[in-house]
């Protein structure tokens, strides 16, 4: 009897150590990368909405203003009148109320002098009227809140 010795070739069907760590490396790589990305589009997409809610609190203020003929003491005014959904927690709405008118001054004298802010090349003294300063319509205020700041 006659024995044959068959050589079998030997097949990897895998992969190496290295290879797998070179795989994982770039993975990890590929990881940070689109961590980073990922949070500049957050920081981005929290700006946004900061600006969207200050314009939007605008608008209604500016809508009650011109339905009511006055700005509103507060959000919960513009809500209650269907202007805004709910209060928004980035920024604090403030009611600033009219202020006082200043009265007209007739003449304001001047010293003698070029170096005096009215006074002429002449050493004449001069005089300057000072218009009223008409009274400061009522207003509103908007404040940052924490996620807006």
């Amino acid at each position: 009897m006659e024995t044959e010795i068959v050589e079998v070739e030997k097949q990897d069907k895998g992969f190496t150590l290295v290879e797998l760590l070179i795989v994982i490396v770039i993975l990890g790589i590929l990881a940070t990368v689109t961590v980073f990305a990922v949070r500049g589009i957050t920081n981005q997409g929290q700006t946004s909405a900061c600006d969207a809610d200050k314009k939007t609190l605008e608008v209604a203020a500016e809508a009650y203003m011109a339905q009511n003929g006055s700005y509103p003491a507060d959000v919960a005014d513009m809500v209650s009148s269907g202007l805004l959904r709910d209060v928004s927690a980035n920024w604090t709405y403030a009611h600033v109320a009219a202020t006082a008118a200043v009265p007209a001054v007739a003449a304001v004298p001047a010293g003698p002098g070029p170096d005096t802010i009215l006074g002429t090349a002449d050493d004449t003294p001069a005089v300057a009227a000072v218009a009223a300063i008409p009274a400061g319509g009522e207003n509103f205020t908007l404040t940052a809140g924490t996620a807006c700041s």
